[in-house]
């Protein structure tokens, strides 16, 4: 059976503060953390197609 690479899982951090979270232990947070994650995921998937593209695009060999 082929060897699985590990995935590459960049170190980014996000406060969920940044989502408009209070962190008041009062505020519900629910909506704040759904659209950290959506803002998580699209910034990967833009990040994978910059690797796509590059990876695609053939280098300037002059």
């Amino acid at each position: 059976m082929p060897s699985v690479p590990n995935p590459v899982i960049p170190a980014r951090t996000v406060s969920i503060k940044d989502f408009r979270a209070l962190g008041d232990g009062k505020m519900l947070v629910t909506t704040a953390f759904a659209i950290a994650i959506a803002a998580g995921a699209a910034a990967g998937r833009r990040a994978e197609r910059r690797r796509q593209n590059m990876v695609a695009q053939p280098r300037d060999a002059g």
